[in-house]
């Protein structure tokens, strides 16, 4: 009778460690859909209860049980987060893949960062085993999170360092900051930054689970704690704005369109203000210059990118003209995006061993670009000074920052999306940071691009203009800075 209770508690027991650790599976999946899909932001908190629940009964599973789970779990989310690296379009590269490699190469790459980055997740696990009978330690998993996603853009650094890259945590993919910026909780970004606003995202979720276990003791620390840190964001303002009212227009290009084809430029307002056009526009091409200037206000100017030089030593080049087409400011982009500006040295390593050698040459001659050896500074204007970036500026988490604190009254990203599918979920991860990078700054972020997606967002966060469908359309919004 004793060997049967025994038998019976050794097989609850089981059938209770694999719940447990179901939970983090399922609770991933919702997760890393948070990240790709529009509009599903609020599914990082209830994925994040999945989580808490796994922690608090992880005093029943063994370490290497919990090495496991952590790495699995993270491996999933972050191979959802990163799915837009399989929706490259690569015939819309200067450098055109073929056959199985066009494939492979998209694989090989997803597969070599979600594998590598989700280290980060086994040291977490690892952390977590040693506190897994820890009375906090639910406490423990909420502050270590956000360190492990610094270590984890640390991680993807390392993976995707190459001729042209850099070794710092700028990308930061799959960060419960990100799609924390797609809510409310994004104000509290101006008070604790981003990687605070990751913590207050874990936060908010650890609350809503120890009210539903039924454990008050820290419940209302936490909640007044999130509610106050978001409405003291919510509540500050710009100290030195200087109401200048400004007429900005974003133009939107559908993959194929150049500026260079405009002969026409009717469908632009007149006394433009600020012209923000998408990386590689073409505006270096257009015989008919003079009648694109005539359309900016006496203090206007113009930004896009043009190409400079030819591929190895190629740079993209940051160019604000003013209403008579003199160049006012032209910088090279010093952050470059691994697999679209530089090949990796993993990438290479990989290539190589499916000897793709020439394929190599032909990126190396057609697509690499050398970073700029400056940092880009803020543009100085008459009226209002500009902090322009291009293209994967946006999911910087600090280079606006950067130029905000150093003058800018208003961001301006120009973009070519047009390597990736239309409708690629880097949009949703995109637009997310847009929305950090308005709301952090306090500041008007304008983008304008090729394929992909245009927009001006308020300071409040607001999308005061996004572009309907993919074809060339004029974005324009009266605003104050």
């Amino acid at each position: 009778m004793k060997h049967k209770q025994k038998t019976s508690e050794k097989n609850s027991d089981g059938l209770n460690t694999l719940m447990v650790r179901k939970v983090i599976y399922v609770s991933s999946v919702f997760l890393g859909f948070s990240f790709i899909v529009a509009g599903f932001e609020w599914l990082t908190f209830l994925s994040l209860l999945g989580w808490l629940y796994y922690v608090d009964n992880s005093g029943k599973l063994t370490k290497k049980q919990l090495l496991q789970d952590f790495y699995l779990g993270t491996f999933i989310v972050l191979g959802l987060a990163y799915c837009w690296l399989m929706q490259a379009e690569a015939q819309n590269w200067n450098v055109s893949l073929h056959g199985w490699f066009k494939i492979a190469a998209q694989v090989v790459s997803w597969l070599l960062v979600c594998s590598f980055v989700s280290l980060s997740g086994l040291i977490h696990g690892w952390i977590m085993s040693n506190f897994r009978r820890n009375r906090y330690r639910l406490l423990i998993f909420a502050f270590s999170l956000p360190i492990l996603e610094v270590l984890r853009s640390c991680l993807f650094a390392v993976i995707s360092y190459g001729a042209g890259g850099r070794l710092a945590p700028n990308f930061f993919v799959g960060s419960i900051a990100v799609s924390t910026s797609g809510t409310y909780l994004v104000f509290a970004s101006r008070l604790v930054g981003f990687i605070g606003l990751s913590l207050l995202g874990v936060l908010i979720s650890l609350g809503a689970y120890l009210i539903i276990r039924g454990r008050f003791r820290f419940v209302f620390p936490i909640v007044i704690l999130v509610i106050l840190v978001t409405i003291m964001g919510y509540k500050l303002s710009r100290s030195n704005s200087s109401h200048e009212s400004l007429k900005v227009v974003a133009v939107h290009l559908n993959e194929a369109d150049s500026m260079k084809n405009w002969e026409d430029f009717s469908s632009l307002p007149d006394n433009i203000d600020l012209l923000v056009l998408p990386e590689y526009s073409g505006v270096d091409y257009l015989e008919n210059k003079s009648q694109l200037w005539k359309k900016l206000s006496p203090n206007g100017v113009v930004v896009t990118t043009i190409a400079f030089g030819r591929s190895p030593e190629a740079a993209n080049r940051l160019m604000v003209f003013n209403n008579e087409g003199k160049i006012i400011s032209q910088q090279d982009k010093d952050f470059l995006i691994p697999a679209g500006e530089y090949l990796p040295y993993s990438l290479i390593g990989a290539f190589k061993l499916l000897r793709q050698n020439k394929n190599i040459e032909n990126f190396r001659f057609t697509q690499q670009l050398q970073p700029g050896k400056d940092t880009i500074k803020v543009v100085q204007g008459s009226r209002f000074n500009i902090g322009a970036l291009a293209c994967s500026g946006v999911i910087s988490s600090s280079e606006y920052s950067r130029l905000t604190r150093n003058g800018a009254d208003i961001l301006t990203n120009s973009a070519s999306l047009s390597f990736l599918k239309q409708n690629s979920r880097f949009d949703v991860f995109s637009k997310n940071m847009a929305r950090y990078q308005a709301v952090v700054n306090k500041r008007y972020f304008v983008q304008s691009s090729r394929s992909g997606e245009s927009y001006i967002v308020s300071p409040n966060g607001r999308f005061v203009k996004t572009n309907s469908g993919q074809d060339t359309q004029v974005l324009l919004a009266d605003i104050e800075i």
